[in-house]
Formats: structure tokens, sequence, C-alpha cells
């Protein structure tokens, strides 16, 4: 695939998908259902929305991940880039080169690198994302060569302060200006961290830019380095992705599908989705599907599949029972699960390039 193929990632063999929280739990999903989804090893947390628990969680000593209802064994990924609502930091007005703006849940905070740390060092995550000045990618040139300056310092800053063995991810920016994409590689790669973050895409650049900006880094990031892609989730994007090197990708796009109540039913190459439809999704709103009796996914093996109907599902959107989002959101993290795994399994029978090529004449997005 034109690069070195790393095949793990804080453990989770690669590539893998990092779904992020909300309001520092797994959307929709109670610990329970949590643990019905097997391949929920590795999460996104972002920091916004645990800054105002902190006093809390310093006074009762709750662990982290109690708090958060994830499972013991899941691990975390400590950062305050939120992908659930991408692109971040359009207004700048607040962000100074000592301070990153950020949205809480009690609205828009201001945080110094030494404070983030300091709260990276209190929840002790798996790895965590360094402190950086990400902002929209249609800012002006000037506004993201402020950005890249401002993002190497606080890496400095991140790297002196990060707790011992915690890996430290250091965060490539520049918008869409290639000359400042290359100084922010560059000057990343020097530093000792523990692999990159690829932000500030996702938010309308164009795929020949996206695609020419990921072929670079093929050579200018170390090949031992993980490459994790925030903000990209559609399936043709992330083959493409896969293809030039990225191991891990932390979006919304299971959610974003759900929250229009659609369910994923695209082919996988995976006999679990032998019957899967000509289509990418389907929308379970639909009238078609009021007295199909027939799983979101025929031969999906997911908690909803094997026990409700798309006619159940179609009902409870219809009557705004909760239990709909639920239900699609499972299926739709069982199968966006069940595509990596496929991915996984092409490269390593050296299939990929035609599992792409034949994935891509099936589907248009």
């Amino acid at each position: 695939m034109g690069c070195e193929r790393r095949t793990s990632f804080l453990g989770v063999p690669t590539p893998c998908y990092i779904p992020a929280t909300v309001a520092g739990n797994m959307p929709h999903l109670t610990p329970d259902n949590c643990a019905k989804l097997a391949d929920l090893s590795l999460v996104g947390v972002n920091f916004g929305e645990l800054f105002s628990s902190m006093a809390f969680l310093e006074q009762t000593k709750m662990d982290f991940k109690s708090y958060l209802h994830l499972p013991n064994e899941c691990k975390v990924i400590f950062s305050i880039t939120d992908v659930t609502n991408m692109p971040i930091a359009r207004n700048t007005k607040t962000q100074t080169k000592s301070m990153r703006s950020f949205e809480s849940s009690n609205g828009r905070k201001q945080i110094t690198a030494d404070e983030y740390m300091k709260a990276v060092n209190q929840y002790a995550p798996s790895s965590f994302l360094a402190l950086a000045d990400e902002v929209d990618p249609t800012f002006g040139y000037k506004r993201q060569q402020t950005a890249v300056e401002t993002s190497i310092a606080w890496l400095d800053e991140c790297i002196a302060a990060r707790p011992a063995d915690t890996p430290v991810l250091g965060v490539l920016v520049g918008g869409n200006e290639p000359r400042l994409r290359d100084i922010s590689v560059k000057e990343t790669v020097k530093r000792a961290i523990d692999g990159v973050a690829i932000s500030g895409f996702g938010g309308g650049e164009t795929q020949a830019f996206r695609e020419a900006t990921l072929l670079s880094y093929q050579t200018t990031v170390p090949a031992a380095l993980p490459r994790l892609l925030l903000n990209i989730g559609q399936p043709l994007d992330v083959l493409a992705s896969v293809g030039l090197g990225v191991d891990a990708f932390m979006s919304s796009y299971p959610l974003i599908v759900t929250k229009f109540a659609y369910a994923l039913v695209f082919w996988t190459d995976n006999e679990s989705t032998a019957e899967a439809m000509e289509t990418t999704k389907i929308n379970l709103r639909d009238k078609q599907y009021e007295r199909d009796a027939r799983p979101l996914l025929p031969g999906c093996s997911c908690f909803a599949c094997a026990r409700h109907s798309r006619a159940y599902i179609n009902h409870l959107l219809n009557v705004h029972e909760m239990l709909a989002d639920v239900l699609l959101y499972m299926h739709n993290m069982h199968h966006y699960y069940a595509f990596f795994a496929a991915i996984r399994a092409s490269i390593a029978n050296g299939t990929f390039e035609r599992y792409r090529d034949e994935f891509t004449t099936k589907y248009t997005q």
C-alpha cells in the first residue's frame, strides 16, 4: 500500500475505529449495552465534557472509568478535540497563544497547557493528544501559521509534563495550506512523541487535498509512529485513508447516521453481511418499513438484529421512543466495527487494494 503498515495502536489491532464519548459517556448506551459491543476496546474522551467534573472527581477520588461507565478493560484516549462537533473553534476571539478555547458543558472556557496536563495526570488515560491550536481549516494563512507555532509550543509543554509511560500524540495542523502542513509535521516529529493525530479535515476540504496531504505524511512521518485521523468516517474516505497509511479513525460517523434514523447495511466482505443491500444505509423512518419483519440487516449478529425487526424500530421512531436510538446505534456500531475487521482481514491476506476497489465500485456516497 505504499507504506509500512503498523498492526496495532495501544494494543488494539489496526486499522481501527475509535468512537468518541458525548457528555462523558457512550451515546445512547448504558454500561450493560456497552458490554454487548465486543469491539469496544478504545474510546476517545473529550476533556471539555469533563471540565466541570474535575473538582468532583478530585474530591471523591472516584475512578475515571467508573465515572464514564466504561468497561474496565476499555482504553481511553484523552483530548480536547470534540469530533462530535467539528470543525472546532470557529470563534477565535478568546483564543490566545497561552490559552486554548474549548466548549464545555458550562459554555466556552479557556485552558493553558499546564492546566491541561494537570488533568491528564489526574485522569491517567491510556494515551492523550497534546494540546493544539485546532481551528477551522478555512481560516486564512496568518491564523493557520499562528496555529502551527502555538501547537508546537504547547506540544513541548505537554511532553515536559507528561505522565511516565503514557503515550502522547502530537497534533498535525495547518488547515488547507500545504506549506504550513509541512512545517507542522516536520516540527512535530522532531519531538519525543508516540504517534500523530491528523487534525483539520472533514470541514469542507477537497478530497484531492486531503489525500495529497496524507500521501505526503507517508514520507514525513516516521514509519514507526501510528497515525490517528480525526473526523473522517465515511466508508469510502476510510478506505482511501487506510491506503494512505492511516491506522486509526476517531469520528462520530455511526452516531450521525443514528441521529438521522439510518441503519448501516453496506457490504463488508463478511459472512454476517452476505445479504447486504445495494445502498450503504436505509432510513428506518420510511413508511416502507412499517410492516417489514426482517432485521435491520439480514445475517447481522448484533443485539438489535437478533431480537428486533425493521417494523418495530420504525414504530419506535415514529412514536419518538428513545429505544429506537439505542437499537440503531448498537447495530451501526457493530456493523462499523465489522467493516474495520474486514479491512484488517484484507490487509492480512494481501488483498486490500482489491477489497477497496470492489467496495468503491459498489457504492457512491
